[in-house]
C-alpha cells in the first residue's frame, strides 16, 4: 500500500529544494522564520489573549502544548483545557515565549529545513524542563511531536498525548467529574491527524458518551474513512477557497444528520467548519469546550 501523502510530501520537498516553490509556501517560510508560526503574528503576542496560571517547572505535572492556531485565534481550546486542568488538580506549565509551531505545516509543504528548525527548538526546551508528558490541543502539533520529530532525527523522550486521551485518561481516574449531562443531539469529525495518523477514534466518542444523556449521531464518512476539513497538509494555506468547500461537505453531513452541535478535536478543523456552520444551524464545540460545559 503506498502512502501518498509521503509521495506527495517529497515531491514538495523536491519543488522547494530546486527553487520553484509557489509564492503561497515562501510566504510560509517567510513567516515561519521571523515569526515561528504560519499566520505572520509576533511571537511576543502568542498567548496575550489566554490567562495562563500554571505552576513552576518544578510542580508542574504536565506541559500543555498549546499549538499555534490555539494560542492566536481558537483561544477558546486553551482557555477550556484550562479549566479542566484546574478542575482536576493538574498541575501544568506552558513554554510560554518558547513555544514555536511545531514544524508540520513546514514539513508537510516541503520546507524541512524549516521544519527541523522548529523541532529541533522545541525539543531541546521541552527536555530542558524534565517534565515528561506533553499534552496537546492541535492533532498536528500531537502527531508532530510524537511521530515525525523521530524521523526528522529530533530527539524528544516525553510521553505525548492528544487532550482526548489526557481527558479520557481523568475521568477513568475520577480526576475530572461530569455533573451536567448535554442534552443536545452530539455529532462528531474524525480529525486527519487525530484519526489516520494517530488511530485515535475511540476516546473521543467514549468522552461524548459520557458527557451526553443521548446517543452520538455518526455522520456517514467516519473514522479511517473520514473526510478531510480541508486544512491538513498546509493546504489551506495555498489554497484557501477550496479547503473552505471541502469543510462544508462535513457540516452538510452533521445537518443531514440533524445534529445540533458539531464536535471537533481539532482547532483547525473547527476553523473549517465556522465558515458556514452558523448558517446552516449549528453550534461548533471542541470537545474540551463540551466537558467545562459538562463540569
Amino acid at each position: 500500500k503506498q502512502d501518498i501523502s509521503a509521495i506527495m510530501t517529497t515531491a514538495r520537498a523536491d519543488v522547494v529544494n530546486q527553487g520553484l516553490a509557489p509564492d503561497s509556501v515562501i510566504r510560509v517560510d517567510e513567516s515561519l522564520n521571523k515569526h515561528k508560526n504560519v499566520y505572520g503574528k509576533p511571537l511576543d503576542e502568542r498567548f496575550n489573549d489566554i490567562s495562563l496560571a500554571g505552576s513552576s517547572v518544578n510542580d508542574a505535572e504536565v506541559i500543555y502544548f498549546i499549538g499555534c492556531l490555539s494560542a492566536y485565534d481558537k483561544q477558546e481550546i486553551p482557555k477550556a483545557m484550562i479549566k479542566i486542568f484546574e478542575a482536576a488538580g493538574v498541575n501544568y506549565t506552558v513554554l510560554k515565549g518558547e513555544e514555536w509551531c511545531c514544524g508540520l505545516p513546514a514539513y508537510q509543504l516541503g520546507l524541512q529545513d524549516r521544519a527541523r528548525e522548529m523541532s529541533e527548538h522545541n525539543a531541546k526546551f521541552i527536555t530542558e524542563t524534565g517534565i515528561k508528558t506533553v499534552i496537546a490541543s492541535c492533532p498536528g502539533c500531537a502527531r508532530a511531536l510524537d511521530l515525525e520529530y523521530p524521523k526528522w532525527g529530533t530527539k524528544l523522550n516525553v510521553e505525548v498525548l492528544h487532550h482526548t486521551v489526557f481527558i479520557k485518561k481523568l475521568l477513568d481516574e475520577g480526576r475530572l467529574k461530569l455533573k451536567k449531562p448535554i442534552t443536545k443531539k452530539l455529532t462528531y469529525h474524525d480529525p486527519c491527524h487525530l484519526g489516520r495518523n494517530m488511530e485515535i477514534y475511540d476516546a473521543p466518542r467514549e468522552i461524548l458518551k459520557q458527557a451526553s444523556e443521548s446517543d452520538i449521531l455518526e455522520i456517514f464518512a467516519t473514522r479511517e474513512r473520514a473526510l478531510c476539513c480541508g486544512s491538513g497538509g498546509g493546504y489551506k494555506l495555498t489554497n484557501p477557497k477550496q479547503a473552505n468547500v471541502m469543510g462544508g461537505r462535513i457540516t452538510d453531513e452533521a445537518t443531514f444528520v440533524k445534529a445540533d452541535i458539531l464536535v471537533s478535536a481539532c482547532p483547525l478543523c473547527k476553523e473549517s467548519f465556522s465558515k458556514d456552520a452558523g448558517e446552516k444551524g449549528l453550534e461548533l464545540k471542541d470537545i474540551a469546550e463540551l466537558i467545562i460545559d459538562s463540569l
